[in-house]
């Protein structure tokens, strides 16, 4: 039976919420909601206050004990105190997107709508701005001498913090690659986990991941069975996450090894100390970096998706929301949890139908069962009519004893019985019936690809249709959209999209009714 633990705190919320993390001392939670603004509380979630700052939350990050680093996804970049006070103020024209800040808090990291790249120090002082790179990814090793960033078309490129290029990673053959996650390990080696768009080389996985040194060269390579999409470090090396559920411990010279399978695809990671924390589907688990069962840990269970995920510098308070995705529902909490906190036996509760619960149930005992092939005619009799009994006792009459013996003496004309008709009405609605057993998976279908030109504002608009997606034995009932960094930008059959020039990557996520999920993507060429 699965373990679990209880929260210790819950903070309500009224809307999507665009990220959460703990101050550097854990004593402070900061989240920002998109619809409403950022806002800040004690770690146990108590005096609540919200930020005042101009335009809609998006990405956000502790930068020491008691500051916090805010992105405003239509606005610019924050520095804020515990209490609320905006010390500093980076202006990005085009919005704040993807956000990494250094272990030690010296570096900050900004991808912005435009996919072009910020770095700061934690003055908010500019050290350098990259133009036109259409970044999706970005990466800051944890003591704040290099940022790594990936494009759209498979290339790494790694700066130091004046922004001087320290090397850069090409896709490695003719067929188009994608990066699909990066990450720095502990000892400040490059994680670089990528796909092939096409057929791979004879030399070359289609799957696989890569091990950089800060001087530029590949060390090692492992070949992977699905794609990896999230990447965190431990001690030893680093946990891979691939979508089809797969966690993987990885590390130079060794081939990765699977630990653990969730059911679903992984949200997202963390670590505590070395363990592993994985957020899939409602789910957060903790996976034993050594001793696995089983069994993960522990399990707790959310209300919504798990979509983000915090832990404190100590390790001892994690914080985890999202949403069901349910336009018809209240927006859910988010969970305060003790990392420590010893955990339970899950509860399994028996509860009554209430579809039947008004029904009268005969409490009376089983009716004896008849046995129909004893050689006592005496015990089918109940089963028989007056004249069926009649029958039996007088022997049955002549007629009846000479048809059947006709009929057991002719010769049967098999081609005459195939030749019978069949009750199709019958035999459909059992066939019906057998479907319902299993589920059939919705299709998810993104649209056709695009190509639209680039407006006089250096930027172009393109409408992202799921509405063609379809569930063969129900309904869909949830779309969701992301871009290419997986960060996801819709939850509706139709989205408007402003772009940049550029090749853009989107994927479609259907839900149908009974839980089941697929994906499609498609592509939008600016020009």
């Amino acid at each position: 039976m699965p373990s679990v633990i209880d929260p210790v705190a819950t903070i309500a919320t009224s809307s999507l919420l665009s990220g959460i993390a703990f101050s550097g001392d854990g004593e402070h939670i900061a989240w920002g909601e998109v619809e409403e603004s950022f806002h800040l509380a004690n770690a146990d979630g108590s005096n609540k206050v919200a930020i005042k700052a101009d335009g809609s939350p998006g990405p956000i990050a502790a930068l020491s004990k008691d500051r916090f680093i805010i992105g405003m996804s239509d606005g610019s970049l924050h520095m804020v105190s515990t209490d609320g006070e905006i010390i500093w103020t980076h202006d990005v024209a085009s919005g704040c997107d993807l956000l990494e800040v250094s272990k030690s808090g010296g570096l900050i990291a900004l991808i912005d709508g435009g996919r072009c790249l910020h770095m700061l120090d934690s003055h908010g002082r500019v050290l350098f701005t990259s133009k036109g790179s259409e970044l999706n990814l970005v990466a800051v090793d944890r003591t704040g001498r290099c940022v790594a960033v990936a494009d759209d078309h498979g290339n790494v490129v790694v700066y130091d913090r004046t922004g001087d290029t320290r090397f850069t990673r090409k896709p490695s053959g003719s067929v188009a690659e994608r990066v699909t996650a990066i990450a720095y390990q502990t000892d400040g080696h490059l994680v670089i986990a990528k796909e092939t768009l096409g057929l791979a080389a004879n030399d070359e996985n289609e799957l696989e991941a890569e091990w950089w040194t800060p001087l530029g060269k590949k060390i090692w390579t492992a070949e992977l069975s699905a794609r990896c999409d999230t990447i965190t470090s431990h001690s030893r090396g680093c946990w891979l996450a691939q979508y089809d559920g797969r966690i993987l411990k990885a590390s130079i010279d060794n081939e990765p090894e699977q630990i653990w399978k969730s059911t679903y695809s992984v949200q997202c990671l963390a670590t505590i100390n070395d363990d592993l924390l994985v957020a899939s589907w409602f789910n957060l688990f903790r996976i034993p970096d050594k001793g696995m069962e089983d069994e993960p840990a522990w399990q707790v269970e959310h209300a919504g998706i798990v979509e983000h995920l915090a832990v404190n510098e100590a390790g001892d308070r994690i914080a985890l929301g999202g949403e069901d995705q349910n336009d018809y529902t209240d927006s859910e909490p988010i969970l305060i949890l003790d990392a420590n906190a010893t955990p339970r036996e899950m509860e399994v509760v028996h509860q009554d139908d209430p579809w039947t619960a008004d029904l009268e149930m005969d409490d009376k005992k089983e009716e004896e069962k008849i046995d129909i092939y004893a050689d006592d005619q005496t015990a089918i009799t109940g089963l028989l009519t007056e004249e069926e009994r009649g029958q039996i006792v007088s022997g049955g009459s002549a007629e009846s004893q000479g048809n059947l013996l006709a009929m057991l003496s002719a010769d049967l004309d098999v081609e005459e019985m195939a030749s019978g008709q069949i009750d199709t009405d019958l035999l459909l609605s059992g066939l019906e019936e057998e479907s319902k057993i299993s589920n059939i998976p919705p299709v998810s279908d993104a649209g056709f690809d695009q190509i639209v030109e680039l407006g006089t504002d250096g930027a172009a608009t393109a409408l992202l249709d799921g509405s063609k997606s379809y569930d063969p034995d129900g309904m869909v009932v949830g779309w969701t959209w992301k871009d290419r960094s997986g960060k996801t930008i819709g939850e509706n059959e139709k989205i408007k999209v402003k772009l940049n020039a550029g090749t853009h990557h989107f994927e479609l996520t259907v839900m149908d009714n009974d839980g089941a999920t697929t994906t499609d993507t498609t592509t939008v060429i600016v020009e």
